[in-house]
C-alpha cells in the first residue's frame, strides 16, 4: 500500500463504452471508444530513497578522481610527509591520532608515495551517511583536513581549493553532468516510479483467500448445524 511518501498516479484501466443510435430513430452508425489510462504507478517523494543512489555514485567518482591524481605534493608537503611518517613508526601519539581515529581506524603512511592527496590512502575511504533531515553527505576521515594537521586555517583552504582542481567532479556543475551521475539519477528515479501491478495482485490474492476462508467457515457452520 502506498505509504506516507508516496502517492498512486493514473490509477485507471482500459474501459469500453458503446455509443448510442440517434433518438429519432433514423439509421445511423453505432460508435464504440476505447478509452485506455495507463497502468497505475506508484511514485514514492522518500527524500532518502531519492538520495541513495546519486550520494553512492558520487562517492565513488569522488574517490576514482583522488587516485588518478598524478600530480605530486608540494616540496614542503613532501618534507612533512617524512617527518610524519619517522612519528607513526615510533608511534608518536600526534602522528597516531593524525592517522588514525574514527570509523577508519588507522591508515600508515606509505612509503615513496608521493602524488597529492594519497600519501595515507586515508581520504580514499569516504563514507556516506544519512543527516537527520534526510540528506546525505559525504564525509571524510577524521583527522584528514583538520585545521592541526595544516597548521593553519590558510593551508586548509588552499588544500581543500587544490584538491577541487585535482578532481573535477567535485565541482557540482561537472557532477551533474558525468555519465555516471547521470545513470545514477536515471536509476534512482526507476526505482521511485514503481508498478502498482504487484501490489493490486497482491490484494486481490488477499481478498479470494478471505473469501474462501469466509466460506469455509459457513459451511461448517452449515455442516454443525445439519447434524
Amino acid at each position: 500500500m502506498p505509504g506516507p511518501d508516496s502517492v498512486v498516479i493514473n490509477d485507471g484501466f482500459a474501459k469500453l463504452r458503446r455509443g448510442r443510435r440517434r433518438k429519432n430513430g433514423t439509421r445511423g452508425k453505432g460508435r464504440v471508444t476505447i478509452e485506455v489510462k495507463s497502468e497505475p504507478l506508484l511514485h514514492v517523494f522518500d527524500d532518502r530513497a531519492v538520495g541513495q543512489g546519486p550520494a553512492e555514485a558520487l562517492k565513488e567518482l569522488i574517490v576514482e578522481g583522488i587516485k588518478a591524481i598524478s600530480e605530486d605534493a608540494s616540496a614542503m608537503r613532501q618534507r612533512y610527509r617524512r617527518y610524519a611518517k619517522r612519528a607513526f613508526d615510533r608511534g608518536a601519539r600526534w602522528a597516531q591520532r593524525e592517522y588514525s581515529g574514527g570509523r577508519t581506524g588507522s591508515t600508515p603512511p606509505q612509503d615513496n608515495e608521493t602524488r597529492a592527496f594519497n600519501f595515507s590512502g586515508r581520504l580514499l575511504n569516504l563514507a556516506v551517511r544519512l543527516n537527520s533531515d534526510d540528506a546525505f553527505t559525504i564525509n571524510v576521515p577524521a583527522n584528514r583536513f583538520s585545521p592541526d594537521q595544516y597548521r593553519s586555517l590558510g593551508r586548509l583552504e588552499a588544500a581543500l581549493d587544490k584538491l577541487r582542481r585535482l578532481v573535477p567532479v567535485l565541482d557540482p556543475k561537472r557532477a551533474a553532468v558525468h555519465p555516471k551521475m547521470k545513470e545514477a539519477v536515471a536509476e534512482s528515479i526507476a526505482t521511485l516510479i514503481q508498478k502498482a501491478r504487484d501490489d493490486r495482485d497482491l490484494r486481490r490474492k488477499q481478498l479470494r483467500a478471505a473469501r474462501l476462508h469466509v466460506a469455509a467457515a459457513a459451511l461448517r457452520a452449515v455442516g454443525q448445524i445439519a447434524a
